[in-house]
């Protein structure tokens, strides 16, 4: 697990959810970093597939990003490509299953 960043402040009663848009590689590790940090119950997560790999085909990045996420202990509650609206996106929702 990474650390919290020290421009993050601890909220005073935990976090419910993490919303994560970030436009950047391993999407899907941050997400799950920053719910391991915060302790949050749920997660939403955009996935911009060119950000991780322009010449993948999105669904494979969408999948991946979900592996990824199973992989960490976390279970897919829904997963939407975003297309026609946002070309090469998902939005990815998924809980602890802690």
């Amino acid at each position: 697990m990474r650390p919290v960043p020290k421009n993050t402040c601890s909220p005073p009663d935990g976090i419910d959810v993490v919303y994560q848009d970030v436009a950047q590689k391993h999407q899907a590790v941050i997400a799950a970093d920053n719910m391991d940090a915060f302790g949050a119950e749920f997660g939403m997560i955009a996935i911009k597939a060119r950000s991780e790999d322009v010449t993948a085909p999105p669904a494979r990045i969408f999948r991946q990003a979900e592996e990824v996420l199973r992989g960490r202990g976390f279970k897919i509650l829904d997963s939407r490509d975003l297309g026609p609206y946002e070309m090469d996106h998902a939005m990815i929702v998924f809980g602890a299953e802690r």
